[in-house]
């Protein structure tokens, strides 16, 4: 039976999280129990959404971002669900950039 996802959600690209991340991975893969790092880049949420909408910001992050927007709440929880079932049962201590591209 497969154990429970921990997910360290919202890393930032913070190292420290990261880190913590893969630490915790490694003693969690005892209980067959698999931990990642989400790292969400530009996203368009509530909180940010008044930021993002403006022109002048979100025209210049989407000039940064190979897929030439800003992503939406549903692309990472598109993640967030896949790294929580069983397809993703092989998939532990990793740092997964969903940001479309940004800065690359």
């Amino acid at each position: 039976m497969r154990g429970v996802e921990i997910f360290c959600a919202h890393a930032q690209r913070q190292s420290g999280n990261s880190l913590r991340c893969f630490d915790l991975s490694g003693h969690a893969a005892q209980l067959n129990i698999t931990a990642n790092v989400i790292d969400p880049g530009p996203v368009e949420t509530d909180i940010n959404s008044q930021f993002l909408t403006k022109p002048e910001i979100g025209k210049g992050i989407e000039e940064q971002t190979a897929l030439r927007r800003i992503g939406e709440v549903e692309d990472i929880t598109n993640l967030a669900r896949f790294l929580a079932s069983s397809r993703s049962r092989w998939i532990t201590g990793q740092y997964i950039a969903a940001h479309g591209g940004f800065r690359l």
